[in-house]
């Protein structure tokens, strides 16, 4: 008899175990659901963009080897509010400044890694740009990592800027082929 009840006590077992997995998984919270990502472009995409919808940059130049732009990654860009205020108020853009790959900016050919180094003269990652939609003004520049609260805050003093009527000195263009 306790045999027969180990046997009936095992079939259960094996007919219930692969459904309480959905089980869980229907009654988990809707809050627990990963919010969306930032919506990372190509350099050239970006400004194309940009200037189509009147939106400033947020160019984040990084490296595959950079231990600082993972953390950025893993920390600062995973946070629900810092993806939103970027995905609202900027064109995200991404440049790996270890990539070859080309780019072609209204007809100038670059490299990634030479947008970065000789356009952008980064010499450390990460590095993050503020720069107006048509690609010719600095509004802010971040150099390294930050953690979730002060990233927000070094990037909120820019949104809402209107380039169109911002007065700034003479300076070089920021994109190549100006």
């Amino acid at each position: 008899m306790k045999r027969f009840r180990s046997i009936v006590w095992l079939i259960g077992l094996a007919v219930l175990l692969p459904v309480l997995p959905a089980v869980a998984v229907d009654q988990a919270p809707a809050d627990t659901a990963k919010p969306a990502s930032i919506g990372w472009v190509s350099f050239d995409e970006g400004l194309k963009r940009a200037e189509a919808e009147k939106k400033n940059l947020l160019v984040d130049l990084t490296a595959s080897w950079c231990g600082w732009c993972k953390k950025m990654e893993r920390e600062t860009f995973s946070d629900t509010a810092v993806i939103n205020t970027i995905n609202a108020n900027y064109i995200p853009v991404k440049v790996w400044g270890d990539s070859e790959k080309m780019l072609d900016i209204k007809g100038y050919k670059i490299s990634e890694k030479d947008l970065a180094t000789s356009v952008f003269g980064v010499q450390g990652y990460p590095t993050f740009y503020v720069i107006c939609s048509d690609g010719q003004k600095l509004l802010h520049k971040v150099i390294g990592y930050r953690p979730t609260d002060a990233f927000k805050t070094e990037i909120g003093r820019t949104i809402g800027i209107n380039c169109d009527t911002l007065k700034t000195p003479e300076q070089k263009p920021l994109t190549p082929g100006k």
